[in-house]
């Protein structure tokens, strides 16, 4: 996947829509209100683009368009979901029951078979959401990403080094009282975590638009080495689709001593097609 748009997908993250494969634009009910994201535009410090995307009749998003050129490709199998770029490096998600059980990224064809730098594996609790995600390189344990719950939303995340357990980092999130529809990206809390693909293939989402999210990373002695603290804002339309999300993030790096805040600002914009 390009640089850009792994930044739109995973780093940024931002407002898109959610999809299903069991039948036509069910739009991964109940968070469904009969509507797609056609275009998303992003405006912040690190860049400014416009996202575009296409669909099959089952409501699929099948292609990513971004302003600049580069295209994101998907096909779809009821086993598997394959991505490519357009510079051919594929991304894969591994379905079981339609949940990703595992995943890889950055990957390679060589002599017919697709080479991972990255793999995950995925875990699911009995009410149906992700609790647990595991990081491999090369196929060693590097990290285990533990997530925790409250009121049908996903409230920490504390991810552990694979072999020391030791603590990397936790984020937090507070949410609000509006009903999520059509949310991914920005609005799915999930995104940073996983091989992120839309279409509500991670179990359960997150019941309410969040409001704001905190992180925390740490040293291998326990100091804290980054505070991000980020609070969201939002205008609707009459379906309750967000269509503009204001994220604006206060960013404090320790060494050793006092940090020094930064702050900025992401403003993204969404345009839908409704039924």
């Amino acid at each position: 996947m390009s640089n850009k748009i792994k930044f739109c997908m995973v780093a940024f993250v931002a407002m898109v829509s959610i999809f299903s494969c069991k039948k036509e634009i069910d739009y991964s009910d109940p968070n469904s209100n009969g509507c797609q994201l056609i275009s998303w535009k992003v405006t912040s410090g690190f860049d400014d683009f416009t996202l575009s995307f296409e669909y099959n009749a089952a409501g699929q998003a099948i292609k990513e368009s971004l302003s600049s050129g580069e295209t994101y490709t998907r096909v779809f199998t009821a086993s598997k979901i394959t991505g490519t770029d357009q510079d051919g490096v594929v991304d894969e998600l591994v379905l079981s029951k339609g949940r990703t059980i595992s995943s890889g990224s950055g990957g390679e064809i060589e002599a017919g078979v697709t080479r991972f730098e990255n793999t995950k594996k995925y875990g699911y609790d009995a009410d149906g959401y992700l609790n647990k995600v595991e990081t491999y390189q090369g196929g060693i344990l590097v990290e285990t990403n533990v997530f925790s719950y409250a009121d049908g939303n996903l409230i920490k995340s504390v991810i552990r080094e694979g072999s020391t357990g030791e603590i990397q980092n936790t984020t937090t999130f507070t949410y609000r009282s509006e009903k999520a529809v059509n949310t991914s990206f920005s609005s799915d809390p999930l995104t940073t975590f996983v091989d992120y693909q839309k279409g509500g293939y991670f179990g359960k989402a997150s019941k309410n638009f969040i409001a704001s999210e905190s992180y925390t990373s740490f040293d291998p002695l326990g100091s804290i080495l980054v505070i991000d603290n980020s609070v969201y804002s939002y205008q609707f339309d009459s379906k309750g689709n967000a269509t503009v999300l204001n994220k604006t993030s206060t960013s404090t790096l320790y060494n050793g001593g006092a940090g020094t805040p930064d702050t900025s600002t992401d403003k993204y914009e969404m345009i839908y097609n409704c039924k």
